[in-house]
C-alpha cells in the first residue's frame, strides 16, 4: 500500500496543533455545551442562521421533503416556532435576522409579488417590506439591527441589484453602490442602532466590501494584499467598529476583521487541506469572530478570538470533554452578544442538515498533565476519522 506522505504530514499537524490548543482552551466544565436543534416532524433538515443576544433565541429554515423552505423561530422551552410566510406565492421562506432580544425576524418569502422581504413580530406577524423601484419585484433581507428598528438587505431597482435600508418611517430605501463598475450591491450587515451598513458591491477595483454611514455614504474597505482584487463584508459589530467578512488574499479565500484603526487584517484558516476560510458574523464588542474555514478533515465552523487564534469549534468541544460523536459542524453562522453561545449548521449522525447551538466557557485553562492527554486523545480521533474516511 502506498503512504502518502502529504496525509501524514496533515495528520502530523493536526496532532501538533491540538497540542498548543489545549494550552489556551478553557478547561472541560459543565457549562460548556453542545446540542443539536433536530427539526420538526415531517421535515428533512433545519438550518441556524442567526442567534439573539443573549443566545436564547436562533432562527433560520427547516427544509421540507418537496425541497421547499419554511423560516423558524426556535427556543429552548418551545422548540420550533414557524414564522409563516407572505401570501400569494408558493410556500418557502427563509429567517436571516433576529434582533437583540429576539422580538422581530427578517428574511424573506416568495409572495404574489415574487421573492420579497419580509419582518415578522409575535403581535404584528409576517409582513413584506415590497421593494425598490424599478426592475422587477425582488428584494431579500439579510439582518436586523439589535433594536429592531431597521432591516438591510438588497432589491433590484432602476439601476440594477441594490442594497437598501428599511425603517417603518422611511420604507424601503436604496444605498447606491461603489462607483466605477456595473451597478451592484448587497447589505449584509448592520449595527445595533441600524446607523451603519455593511456589504459589498462592485467598484473599480471589482467586488469590493463596503461600510455606509448617512454622513459618509458607502465607502470601499479594499481587499487583503496579494491575490485578485476580492472582499466581501458579511457582518459589523453591535458597536459599529468591527467588520467581518473574507477577501482573496496571496494565500486564497481568507477570513478578515476590519476597523477603521487597523484597516483589514486576515485571520488564517484552519490546519491542513486547501486554504479557505470565511468570517460570517461578528460578537457585539467585535472580539469573537465565528465562520468556516477548510481543515483535513473538510469543512469545519470555527471561532477566531485573538488570544485563540482560528480554532476547530469541534475539536474545542472535544477537547473539553463534550460529547460530538456523528457530528460534522462545518459552519457557525451567528454569536450572541458576549461570543459565548454560537449556531450553526452541520451534519447530524443520521447524515442529515441539522441546525445546532453551543455555549462556550471562560474557565481557567487545564495544567500541563491534561493538556498532553486531551492532545493525545485529540491524535487518535484525528487517526480514526481518517480511517473511517478510508
Amino acid at each position: 500500500m502506498r503512504i502518502d506522505r502529504r496525509t501524514i504530514t496533515n495528520q502530523m499537524l493536526g496532532c501538533f496543533m491540538a497540542l498548543a490548543l489545549m494550552l489556551l482552551l478553557p478547561a472541560a466544565s459543565e457549562s460548556m455545551t453542545f446540542s443539536g436543534l433536530g427539526m420538526s416532524e415531517g421535515y428533512k433538515g433545519s438550518v441556524a442562521y442567526d442567534i439573539s443576544a443573549d443566545g436564547s433565541i436562533i432562527v433560520g429554515l427547516q427544509s421540507t421533503p418537496t425541497y421547499a423552505a419554511e423560516a423558524f423561530r426556535w427556543t429552548a422551552s418551545s422548540g420550533f416556532a414557524k414564522v409563516g410566510d407572505l401570501p400569494g406565492g408558493e410556500t418557502y421562506s427563509i429567517a436571516f435576522g433576529v434582533s437583540g432580544n429576539g422580538s422581530v425576524v427578517a428574511g424573506w418569502s416568495r409572495s404574489g409579488l415574487g421573492e420579497e422581504a419580509f419582518i415578522w413580530t409575535a403581535s404584528g406577524g409576517i409582513k413584506g417590506l415590497g421593494d425598490l423601484a424599478g426592475g422587477y419585484t425582488r428584494s431579500y433581507a439579510d439582518s436586523v439591527s439589535a433594536d429592531g428598528s431597521t432591516v438591510v438587505g438588497y432589491s433590484t431597482s432602476t439601476s440594477g441589484d441594490e442594497a437598501f435600508v428599511w425603517k417603518a418611517s422611511t420604507g424601503m430605501v436604496g444605498l447606491g453602490d461603489l462607483p466605477g463598475s456595473d451597478f451592484n450591491s448587497k447589505g449584509t450587515g448592520v449595527s445595533a442602532d441600524g446607523s451603519v451598513v455593511v456589504g459589498w458591491s462592485h467598484s473599480s477595483n471589482g467586488q469590493e466590501a463596503f461600510i455606509w454611514k448617512a454622513s459618509t455614504g458607502m465607502v470601499g474597505l479594499g481587499d487583503l494584499p496579494g491575490g485578485s482584487f476580492k472582499s466581501v463584508a458579511e457582518d459589523i459589530s453591535d458597536n459599529g467598529l468591527a467588520v467581518v467578512g473574507n477577501s482573496l488574499s496571496s494565500n486564497g479565500r481568507e477570513a478578515f476583521l476590519w476597523t477603521e484603526s487597523g484597516g483589514m487584517i486576515g485571520l488564517g484558516d484552519l490546519a491542513g487541506g486547501s486554504f479557505s476560510s470565511e468570517a460570517l458574523s461578528v460578537s457585539a464588542d467585535g472580539s469573537t469572530v465565528v465562520g468556516r474555514s477548510t481543515s483535513g478533515n473538510g469543512t469545519e465552523a470555527f471561532v477566531w478570538t485573538e488570544q485563540l487564534g482560528m480554532v476547530s469549534i469541534e475539536e474545542l468541544l472535544i477537547a473539553a470533554g463534550v460529547d460530538t460523536t456523528g457530528w460534522g459542524l462545518t459552519e457557525a453562522l451567528g454569536v450572541s452578544a458576549d461570543g459565548l453561545t454560537i449556531a450553526g449548521k452541520g451534519s447530524n449522525p443520521a447524515g442529515k442538515t441539522e441546525a445546532w447551538v453551543i455555549t462556550l466557557d471562560a474557565a481557567p485553562v487545564p495544567l500541563p498533565g491534561a493538556v498532553l492527554l486531551l492532545g493525545a486523545g485529540l491524535c487518535r480521533l484525528a487517526a480514526a476519522r481518517r480511517r473511517r474516511s478510508h
